[in-house]
């Protein structure tokens, strides 16, 4: 490093300015230090500097090769490296990419319905410069656009037409990962340092979906860390129930990748020790779980949950056993025991199946909740709200000692949106809006599903709390608004803040992010006329942002024959949604790398928040950062960007967030009468009663299918006298105390996602260990 000097008398001002600009553009990561030469460094000093920087970039571009190759501890692959377009909204370093990597054997035949197996080594070079085919599964039909809008909204069907060259190639053999790795240096200046690593696990659904829908170069390039994504098995292939011994298969495979991620970390120059799980909607509920299982103790260090938790309806599915029953009756697998009993199982039977009959089978599954999902299976899975409130401590039958999980050790970061229930509607509900006598067919559907008992009770008050009683005759928009306000308070909101007001209870880090932000585009598909700006930033819209796709101009990377990612269908992104991404994404690096939001040094986006550690800072108005060019017509032209807005953490009392938006502000109690609603006075109605109180207290008095808008469980499902057993989909029965009514502790929360407690037995034990 050069000992500043005393500033040179014929250096002016425009060269030097233009001196630190061409060190900016020349290495875009250390601006920092570029900044420091415009004030005390002589001219020749600056030269040398600047020919090192030119030298060492010249260097570095000349012996990288197009076609990188690393070792890992089964074999060298042969990647790909990917540039970004001149087009982009700011200069982006480029990124190697190394897709198609086997972190399991191939899950076919024997292995079918099996834990996944560890992949065999090779030895010759591997080509990992083409997608991995996507798992089996269930696509919705949109085959038929008119026939698709009366399900779901014109959004929702433009993204699932974008999504469907994505999940063309499909294969049982699928388990593969896809890394993405900068090729700027590390944050750190220490030789030995070594990328943060976040691993992406896809949501949407339990049933259909891939890795591949990610693109995790733009992110791995912004935020200066080695971004993994990867497929798991979906549907019946990873989520039915065969037999009480060996289940949950789709789990079981996000945790075998996480186990290839950390073995082979080194080989990628990533840090094994700074892994973070993101996870969107489904993917962020299995993030959630693995914040609970010891199994996954010690494999990530952190969390980011965006739209969904282990605690919404359909996270988890409560009664599999009915499920396996339909499939195996269906395909002419039942067995002569019941699947309750331990020596049963439905393996052998399926395993002669042809793929296309599993996936083909639609189980019934009553709206709101998940026909396939994870389930509590007391080998992989004990139950996740009880061991969040505990501590994150469980016991075992066979030893005495507590186990410290994963949960209060981990930095948990968790976002949402303004409408996270809005594709629960339809398009024409969606656009014209609908009467009062609707909307209360929706209500009713979703408290028939969630919830057991005072349902009569439970769809007064939610129908009290979301009627704007100034105006009590609305207009069929102010009645979709609060509908859809509803059904995203129940179904994502309210269950994330849960979480969130659990995981900061106990003690540990707890960040909660409100992304409010709406593009004025969204899509092209006429939200104007439809009043869509009403309902404010909707489920779905945070993605693309995360992936920085406003800062790349919706443009993939140049270096693969790959499609445009699915999210790119939700705006055509302007300079402020830009500026949001920037932002979102300088958090996200920031908690990536030091589980801090709030970094007290400029992150790898060139931002500071280091005033988050002064409370009496205020934003001096020249507090800018500088960013390099966004073309060669444009070399002469800065844009500036104002230093984020200081983080606090979420607390119980406080309830602290941020608002992220094009102003970004701290705000608390998110909706604070509606969450009370859901998290304190519902959970306090929501309970059996004494023994002597009947099934018709508690459920509607008419079975009438026209008063609902789609499938519901059958009253046969609310079944009260059965000891141990769950009511249906989405519920477990807590079983009523004699004596009297029972009373819900304080702060109680969602009950509608509360399993029945159990222990853990030596043979569940013996089960886990032998997993992976």
């Amino acid at each position: 490093p050069l000992k500043p000097a005393s500033r040179h008398p014929s250096l002016d001002d425009a060269s030097l300015d233009m001196v630190a600009f061409s060190c900016a553009v020349t290495s875009p990561r250390r601006r920092g230090h570029c900044k420091t030469l415009t004030s005390k460094t002589t001219l020749v000093p600056v030269l040398l500097v600047l020919l090192t920087f030119l030298w060492t970039e010249s260097h570095s571009a000349s012996s990288s090769s197009s076609s990188p190759i690393v070792t890992t501890k089964y074999g060298p692959l042969k990647g790909v490296r990917l540039q970004f377009s001149s087009s982009s909204a700011r200069h982006l370093d480029p990124v190697t990419a190394y897709l198609s990597i086997p972190y399991a054997s191939p899950p076919i035949n024997a292995y079918r319905f099996m834990p996944p197996v560890a992949p065999l080594p090779w030895r010759e070079t591997r080509p990992a410069t083409t997608p991995p085919p996507a798992c089996p599964q269930r696509f919705p039909d949109i085959s038929n656009r008119t026939r698709a809008l009366e399900t779901m909204t014109e959004r929702r069907y433009l993204f699932l037409s974008k999504l469907i060259p994505h999940l063309a190639n499909q294969s049982e053999d699928c388990l593969y990962l896809n890394f993405y790795v900068p090729t700027s240096p590390p944050d750190e200046s220490r030789r030995d340092a070594r990328y943060p690593m976040v691993l992406v696990i896809h949501g949407e659904s339990w049933e259909w979906g891939s890795g591949n829908e990610f693109d995790g170069a733009a992110l791995a390039s912004l935020g200066n860390h080695i971004v993994v994504t990867f497929n798991y098995r979906l549907g019946p292939l990873g989520f039915l129930k065969t037999s009480n011994q060996q289940s949950n298969f789709g789990l079981l495979d996000v945790i075998a990748a996480l186990h290839w991620v950390k073995e082979n970390a080194d080989s990628f120059s990533g840090d094994k020790n700074r892994i973070t799980l993101l996870g969107y909607r489904t993917g962020a509920v299995v993030a959630n779980l693995l914040l609970v299982a010891q199994i996954a103790k010690g494999l990530f260090q952190r969390a980011v949950l965006i739209s969904g938790s282990v605690l919404s309806p359909w996270a988890l599915q409560r009664r599999p056993e009915d499920v396996a029953k339909q499939l195996s009756t269906a395909l002419g697998c039942v067995g002569k025991l019941p699947l309750s009993h331990p020596e049963s199982d439905l393996a052998p039977c399926l395993r002669k199946k042809h793929v296309s009959e599993l996936i083909s089978f639609v189980p019934a599954s009553p709206k709101f909740l998940s026909a396939y999902a994870p389930y509590v299976d007391n080998v992989l899975l004990n139950n996740p709200k009880t061991l969040m409130e505990s501590g994150g401590q469980s016991s075992s039958s066979s030893s005495q000692h507590f186990v410290q999980d994963q949960f209060l050790r981990a930095e948990l970061l968790i976002l949402f949106t303004t409408s996270e229930g809005v594709h629960e509607l339809n398009d024409h509900e969606l656009r014209a809006g609908f009467e009062s006598d609707h909307r209360d067919k929706i209500l009713r559907t979703l408290v028939r599903n969630v919830f057991n008992y005072h349902q009569q009770e439970i769809l007064s008050i939610v129908r009290n709390e979301y009627t704007d009683w100034e105006r009590p005759i609305l207009h069929p928009i102010p009645l979709r608004d609060s509908t859809v306000e509803a059904l995203s308070d129940c179904v994502a909101i309210g269950p994330c803040l849960q979480v969130a007001g659990i995981h900061a209870k106990r003690g540990a880090k707890t960040w909660v992010m409100h992304f409010s932000h709406v593009s004025k585009d969204a899509g092209g598909v006429g939200e104007e006329s439809a009043g869509f700006e009403r309902l404010g930033s909707m489920e779905g819209d945070i993605v693309p942002y995360v992936m920085g796709l406003p800062v790349t101009n919706n443009i993939p990377a140049l270096g693969l024959n790959q499609h445009v990612s699915p999210f790119a269908a939700l705006a055509n992104f302007s300079k402020q949604d830009a500026f949001v991404a920037e932002m979102l994404l300088h958090y996200v690096a920031n908690f990536v790398k030091s589980g801090d939001p709030n970094l007290n040094e400029p992150s790898a986006l060139g931002l500071s928040s280091s005033s988050h550690h002064d409370p009496d800072h205020h934003w001096p108005s020249d507090d800018w950062v500088v960013l390099g060019p966004t073309s060669r017509e444009q070399r002469d032209q800065r844009r500036r960007i104002q230093a984020p807005q200081p983080w606090e953490s979420y607390e119980p009392v406080g309830q602290v967030y941020l608002s992220l938006g094009a102003k970004p502000r701290l705000r608390n109690h998110y909706r604070g009468h509606k969450m009370a609603l859901w998290l304190n006075l519902i959970p306090q109605i929501h309970l059996p009663g004494g023994t002597d109180v009947t099934l018709n207290h508690h459920a509607f008095p008419d079975d009438n299918p026209n008063l609902y808008i789609g499938p519901v469980r059958p009253l046969s499902a609310y079944s009260l006298g059965e000891q141990g057993q769950s009511p249906g989909f989405g519920i477990v029965v807590a079983q009523p105390q004699p004596g009297g009514p029972q009373t819900a502790s304080p702060g109680a929360s969602l009950t509608t996602t509360e399993c029945l407690e159990s222990t853990e037995s030596p043979l569940s034990q013996g089960t886990r260990h032998s997993v992976l």
